[in-house]
């Protein structure tokens, strides 16, 4: 039996992929047994498509040599090194920028953002989804906003126009809007984008002067 079983997962320096979990203890593992380690990887959104090494360090202890009354003699220590696969698709990768906005303070106006596929797989039932981080920066009356892009090609770029309004009394600089993308790889399987945020600076609020005429 394999006891006080750990395991830590390391890559190269080089490599697009950034490890969450820590290194796990596992516990005992008897002999000729199984066990699951779950080990969260994300992998950065620019990845070229290939393969890429994870190596796993594994570090156990076992009892050895027993005496006549069941006492223990040897306790070893092993360090093991292992490595699997890690195979990085083809995917769609966005890039979410701003290219103009038409609302004042007070007012309703247009807000323009183009959205190009930069990778190199097609997003299908692709759907932008806006949301504003101020409460004082609306999309149609709400804090979030959704349209549909069907499907984005590897290149493609497409400007999406959504309405926005800006609260009366709000202030002259730029509301934070996130920005994601939610698709469909090529394989059916839904996805989300990371997120993107810009700004919407609104113009000033609109006066007007109304004079009697005689």
């Amino acid at each position: 039996t394999a006891r006080g079983v750990t395991v830590q997962a390391t890559t190269d320096e080089d490599a697009p992929i950034d490890i969450k979990t820590p290194t796990q203890s596992v516990g005992s593992i008897s002999d000729g047994s199984l066990t699951q380690v779950p080990i969260r990887v994300v992998v950065d959104e620019d990845a070229a498509p290939g393969t890429y090494d994870l190596d796993l360090e594994l570090e156990y202890s076992y009892f050895s040599n027993y005496d006549d009354t069941g006492g223990t003699i040897n306790e070893n220590t092993v360090e093991r090194e292992r490595s699997i696969e890690l195979d990085v698709r083809s995917r769609p990768r966005f890039d979410v920028e701003l290219v103009d906005s038409d609302v004042a303070i007070g007012d309703s106006g247009p807000v323009t953002v183009s959205v190009t596929n930069d990778g190199d797989a097609t997003a299908e039932n692709a759907r932008l989804e806006l949301s504003s981080g101020n409460p004082g920066l609306t999309f149609e009356g709400s804090a979030e906003a959704q349209t549909n892009l069907a499907t984005l090609s590897p290149g493609e770029r497409r400007n999406v126009t959504v309405d926005s309004a800006v609260a009366e009394g709000g202030q002259q600089r730029n509301y934070s809007v996130s920005a994601t993308i939610a698709y469909e790889d090529s394989a059916g399987r839904a996805a989300t984008s990371t997120d993107h945020r810009f700004g919407v600076r609104p113009a000033p609020e609109r006066s007007f002067a109304v004079e009697g005429v005689e």
